[in-house]
């Protein structure tokens, strides 16, 4: 509204200004011409008020909008169904989220509140200048038309280099965060020369889409120009000719002037319009496809009660694959031995965890069913089971390479508890498996920052503290994807006994290679 009012006081100043003109060629009095003139000077403030009161405004809800727009996004990327991911590109997707939301946001509500405005003020000034003159009110809207004109010609090219360009960004800004996330791998072998030439040869159709897109740019903004200084000189030869013959008073003309520029840089508007439109659509498509990705399918059951596993007929291939990793699996998982899964590299060890943890759901052939302690109770089958629930309460994963986040010890430790455990059992853990070192070198103790900027962990040390936080949770299902591979000898005894006892009550299975776990465990199952 503000923006609405500003535009309607802008419109009213070139009228003051025309009838001043008008009373000093009429003789008018000081005084008179005094109070336009302060009349004149009260409308620019008040639109100068109104203008800051429409940005401050702005500022707030284009922030809100984004946010609203990216967070929807990464909702829909973190559902996504399991096989999206095989092409996931973490640098490209965040260019999408990040900077198609913004152009977005900024479109709908700059460029909408703009669009409105400008409609409104083309309506308002074309009714002003009929009460002046009608010839020169009618021959001002239509070269306003003509002016537009430009645009309708241009626009799909507008569209189709700019989509070109953005594509093309977003594929080198994901070479250019490879050049910071493998720092360490290129110092160490020395490969500067080579990701040099890859960061080279991903700018090529950056550049040769950003000259395209802005040579279609400034061909439609110099002949809009260009078209605008003709129609102007038509206006105004037809304004002095209405002022020869007496249809229209000299400080009108001035009035008419400043109107058919306002109307121009209006219509010029609407060009601008057209191009940050075109920009906006080739920002949606891009979001659009991150939207339109398969969700993961999720039942409606949620339970807590998960005593036993079992596979049947169970077969898994991965998308783009041929031959299944998994292969008419039959098996059954219960408490009351630690389970081993061992094998060969790629006989589906891992995949086998992920795929009773859920992760492939709707994704494999045969069934995967959780059953109850009470034996009268049927067994659900996994696609009628909330997996975001079955992970979150039941199920506790630990994988191969553990993420650390960047956030205290205590954080990383306790993140999967449903409630924060005493200080007395995270440190009974934390000693147990050797953890003290680590402590030590802490300056804030189990307050101080793990991550980038923070404390660098080790191998083994991740391992640790994503056994312990896994063992703080207590879940139900326990499954560890080669925990022990980075543990020193006494941490690996230390967790193969703990795990021995927890296996009395509850379903543990582990892929491992370490004979000294494997001698735990009296389940196995061997895949191959």
């Amino acid at each position: 509204m503000a923006s609405v009012a500003k535009a309607l006081i802008d419109t009213v100043t070139p009228l003051i200004v025309g009838l001043v003109i008008n009373l000093l060629v009429t003789g008018s009095t000081v005084q008179n011409v005094m109070w336009w003139c302060v009349a004149a000077a009260a409308s620019g403030v008040c639109s100068a008020v109104l203008g800051y009161y429409a940005n401050y405004t702005y500022g707030g809800l284009q922030i809100d909008s984004d946010y609203q727009l990216e967070k929807r996004a990464i909702d829909k990327v973190w559902h996504w169904r399991q096989d999206q991911y095989a092409s996931y590109d973490a640098a490209e997707c965040h260019r999408r989220v990040n900077n198609d939301s913004n152009v977005i946001s900024v479109f709908f509500l700059m460029s909408g509140i703009k669009f409105v405005v400008s409609l409104g003020s083309i309506v308002a000034l074309l009714v002003v200048l009929l009460t002046i003159n009608v010839a020169v009110a009618i021959l001002c809207g239509i070269l306003t038309m003509l002016s537009g004109l430009v645009y309708l010609h241009l626009h799909n090219e507008v569209f189709r280099k700019n989509l070109e360009y953005k594509q093309a960004f977003a594929r080198y800004a994901t070479c250019e965060l490879s050049q910071f996330a493998d720092v360490m791998f290129i110092r160490r072998h020395v490969l500067f020369d080579r990701y040099k030439q890859l960061l080279d040869h991903s700018i090529v159709d950056v550049r040769a889409g950003y000259v395209r897109n802005n040579e279609v740019v400034a061909r439609l903004s110099s002949q809009n120009a260009a078209l605008c200084a003709c129609l102007q000189a038509v206006m105004l030869l037809l304004g002095a000719w209405q002022v020869a013959v007496g249809n229209m008073q000299v400080g009108y003309l001035a009035t008419a002037s400043s109107y058919f520029g306002m109307l121009v840089t209006t219509v010029q508007y609407f060009t601008e319009f057209g191009v940050d439109y075109q920009s906006c659509r080739a920002s949606f498509e891009r979001i659009k496809e991150i939207w339109a990705r398969p969700q993961e399918p999720n039942g409606s059951q949620v339970i807590s009660d998960v005593h036993s596993l079992e596979c049947k007929d169970l077969t898994f291939t991965y998308p783009g694959k041929d031959a299944p990793t998994v292969k008419g699996l039959s098996t059954l998982f219960e408490p009351g031995r630690l389970w081993a899964v061992v094998g060969q590299n790629g006989t589906g060890k891992s995949t086998l965890l992920k795929l009773l943890n859920a992760e492939w759901a709707g994704l494999y052939e045969g069934r995967v069913e959780y059953g109850a302690a009470d034996p009268a109770k049927e067994p659900i089958e996994q696609s009628e089971v909330d997996h975001y629930a079955l992970r979150r309460d039941v199920f506790g994963f630990v994988e191969q390479e553990p993420p650390i986040v960047e956030d205290s010890l205590w954080n990383n430790l306790t993140m999967m508890c449903a409630e924060e455990p005493s200080r007395e059992r995270v440190m009974e853990l934390v000693q147990q498996f050797g953890l003290e070192h680590l402590l030590a070198t802490c300056p804030d103790g189990l307050d101080t920052v793990l991550g980038e900027s923070g404390i660098s962990l080790s191998g083994g040390e991740k391992q640790k503290v994503a056994i312990i936080r896994m063992l703080l949770a207590g879940p139900r299902v326990m499954l560890l994807d080669e925990p022990t591979s980075a543990l020193d000898a006494h941490s690996a005894g230390v967790l193969a006994q703990i795990l021995r006892e927890m296996s009395r009550d509850h379903v543990i299975i582990v892929v491992s290679h370490d004979k000294k776990l494997l001698s735990a465990c009296d389940g196995v199952l061997e895949l191959g």
